[in-house]
């Protein structure tokens, strides 16, 4: 039981894009509750990637540590972001007043 993420991963070989779009929960029922969407792109990327976010939210970027390495508020729409970041897995978490989404993406 409890709730868990409904990832889709969109995209060829080489240019895949992960969209996090939805969230449910464990209850015996198909009940899936919206959240808002996000993608981010390219994955895996050099640090400089896009956001795409419908609605204005913080971004709060985490190395495989667990430390915070970036953290910014964004506005509707597609950012670009270009962080120096070193090579390997990061989780990204993006907050807006209604909804909380994780996200991972990988820097080459």
């Amino acid at each position: 039981s409890g709730p868990w993420d409904v990832w889709k991963v969109i995209g060829a070989c080489g240019s895949p894009q992960i969209e996090a779009s939805e969230s449910a929960n464990a209850n015996g029922s198909n009940e899936i509750e919206d959240i808002s969407e996000v993608q981010l792109y390219p994955n895996p990327n050099q640090g400089q990637f896009m956001i795409s976010l419908d609605t204005d939210a913080s971004v709060t970027i985490f190395n495989s540590s667990g430390s915070v390495v970036y953290q910014t508020n964004l506005n509707t729409g597609i950012q670009n972001l270009n962080l120096d970041l070193s090579s390997g897995m990061y989780n990204m978490i993006v907050t807006s007043n209604s909804s909380q989404t994780n996200l991972s993406f990988i820097v080459k």
